[in-house]
């Protein structure tokens, strides 16, 4: 018994087609890599976005310490040949010297807070601890911030006036604001934090 012949409808795709299929093909894949690399940038970019916070953040929240417990501003200390002195961009303290068991003695320690003159973007801070004092076995200097893009204080006065270092009297302030601008370049776009605070001195 003969059997009956279907008419295959079924037909290979032509050149054209196929070069249509792979442009589309390329197009959607084209359009998925952009997205995928934009998500990635934006990635990065907020992760050393958060970086740059938290560092700016960090310096600022150990000044601002320092600022608070401190007795004073000082003009500028002398100390193994070198002058600090106390600037819009460089704050020197001073505060009692402690015994390992926190009782004042006699002497004074002082905290310097800068950026590095050599790697500018290191914010640093320098103890220069009297002889007796317990401070002598903290490290010093110490790195607070190694993207400092800038480091500015400004001082206040009893009044809220502000005390221009140099002209005024720095020692009679009584409040200090902080800022500290973190930066760094990604992508080759630069990145900035800034961060401030206002800090009473609870000893003025």
């Amino acid at each position: 018994m003969w059997g009956v012949l279907v008419p295959n409808n079924k037909r290979a795709l032509t050149l054209i087609e196929l070069l249509i299929a792979m442009a589309i093909s390329i197009v959607v894949s084209g359009v998925i890599l952009a997205i995928l690399v934009s998500s990635w940038r934006a990635d990065i970019a907020q992760t050393a976005y958060l970086d740059l916070q938290q560092k700016s953040r960090t310096a600022v929240d150990e000044i601002s310490s320092t600022i608070k417990v401190s007795s004073g501003v000082v003009t500028s200390h002398t100390a193994g040949g070198t002058t600090y002195t106390t600037s819009s961009t460089e704050l020197v303290l001073k505060t009692p010297a402690i015994d390992d068991s926190l009782n004042i003695l006699t002497g004074t320690d002082y905290y310097v807070f800068r950026r590095n003159p050599i790697t500018a973007t290191i914010l640093e801070r320098i103890i220069v601890a009297d002889p007796a004092s317990s401070r002598t076995t903290i490290a010093s200097p110490v790195t607070l911030n190694d993207v400092t893009g800038a480091l500015t204080f400004t001082y206040h006065d009893s009044a809220g006036a502000t005390i221009t270092p140099g002209v005024g009297d720095v020692t009679t302030s009584t409040a200090v604001k902080v800022v500290v601008d973190s930066r760094k370049t990604v992508q080759g776009r630069t990145l900035s934090r800034i961060i401030d605070n206002f800090v009473y001195l609870r000893n003025r």
